[in-house]
């Protein structure tokens, strides 16, 4: 696919360092590229079918660059999804709000 050039970057949003952080990154839900230097395609091929905060927390464990925002976000992605779960097991709905 090749190195394509993003629509913009932006300041301060990169979800794990709080850099910059370009539009593809951020459209793909990624950290920056200073976070994890792998190719857009690799991650997404290592993340497979489950591109959750916690698969991206363990890549950029692997990369040395987890910073405690991450892992607060992901920490609480897994609390939200283990919620969902015990209500749509209590209710037989998942939630909707």
């Amino acid at each position: 696919m090749g190195a394509e050039i993003p629509l913009a970057v932006f300041r301060n949003l990169c979800p794990n360092c709080g850099g910059e952080i370009d539009s593809r990154r951020l459209d793909l839900r990624l950290p920056c590229r200073k976070c994890l230097s792998l190719p857009d395609e690799e991650i997404l091929k290592r993340l497979g079918d489950s591109p959750s905060k916690s698969r991206i927390a363990e890549l950029l464990r692997e990369a040395g660059t987890l910073t405690e925002r991450y892992e607060r976000l992901a920490r609480g992605e897994d609390r939200l999804e283990n919620l969902a779960s015990l209500f749509s097991k209590a209710t037989g709905y998942k939630p909707w709000g």
